[in-house]
């Protein structure tokens, strides 16, 4: 059973994942900032990370700015035939998730129901 995931935006770079019915005291923040500072990252651009917890509900994390508009959506499947780069900031060091990406470049995020595709804008 697929659990309602809600997402609030805290800052451009930082996000709260809820699921306010199945999992009431669960409070996870993910927050960007450490990524795109360290990835030097400018125009359009995705990340995507998987969403480790909670363990019964993971689903891919997706984070966007397309023309300077930040956005973070969860999604069960993604797909893109674009190239992407691996890249994993020293968890020792930021105490922040997430803490490893696929970086798309120039690239925006088209969400469907529960799937996402990343193309060129």
């Amino acid at each position: 059973m697929m659990w309602k995931q809600q997402i609030r935006r805290l800052t451009a770079y930082r996000h709260q994942i809820l699921y306010p019915t199945e999992l009431p005291t669960f409070r996870l923040v993910v927050d960007f900032g450490p990524l795109v500072e360290a990835l030097g990252l400018e125009g359009d651009y995705c990340l995507v990370h998987w969403q480790a917890r909670p363990r019964e509900q993971r689903r891919w994390g997706v984070f966007s700015c397309e023309g300077g508009e930040h956005h973070y959506q969860g999604c069960w499947d993604y797909r893109s035939e674009l190239p992407c780069q691996g890249f994993q900031l020293d968890e020792s060091v930021v105490p922040v998730v997430p803490t490893a990406v696929l970086v798309y470049r120039d690239a925006v995020v088209r969400m469907g129901q529960q799937f996402a595709e990343i193309v060129r804008r």
